[in-house]
């Protein structure tokens, strides 16, 4: 005999196993969303340091370049009085 569409939860024991049921796979599963949490932190700080190593590249590039350029050199400083 087939009992599918029919549910005899808690019917001799008075419990509602089918809510105990989903309650425990809930918990069981709540370590795993916490590691998704932490993961998606993860890759939001990585996004963040890869932007940040990208605007210090960038700098560097622009110091070096300030660095070779004469014409920052070729500038004096005077006094009028």
């Amino acid at each position: 005999m087939s009992s599918a569409g029919i549910s005899f939860s808690g019917l001799a024991s008075g419990l509602d196993s089918s809510s105990i049921i989903k309650s425990l796979v809930a918990l069981e599963r709540r370590p795993i969303g916490l590691l998704q949490k932490k993961k998606s932190r993860f890759d939001q700080q990585a996004k963040l340091f890869a932007t940040l190593r990208t605007k210090l590249d960038k700098l560097a590039d622009l110091a070096k370049e300030l660095k070779l350029q004469t014409k920052v050199l070729d500038y004096t400083a005077s006094s009028d009085t």
